[in-house]
């Protein structure tokens, strides 16, 4: 037996199953994904791993918009120094 909870507000699935009643072949199936395509083997991503990936994105982001804004400033562009100042 299995149940299935979906939260549209977060995007996010949780899938309750007792193990010894229902096979990790039976969950593949009734997900529609080909077994190739599970998550069979790998070891997940942890919430943690994923917004410090994140993280580091908005980091690099924030970064080149200050050289951006830094060099139209030094160059005289005001417009673009204020568009990257925005970015």
């Amino acid at each position: 037996m299995f149940r299935v909870t979906g939260n549209g507000r977060t995007g996010s699935l949780l899938v309750e199953y007792d193990p010894l009643a229902v096979t990790r072949d039976a969950l593949v199936e009734v997900s529609g994904l080909p077994a190739t395509e599970s998550r069979a083997g790998k070891v997940p991503a942890t919430a943690t791993a994923i917004r410090a990936q994140r993280m580091r994105v908005a980091k690099q982001g924030m970064l080149a918009s200050l050289a951006a804004a830094v060099v139209f400033a030094l160059a005289g562009r005001e417009r673009q120094h204020v568009a990257a100042g925005i970015a």
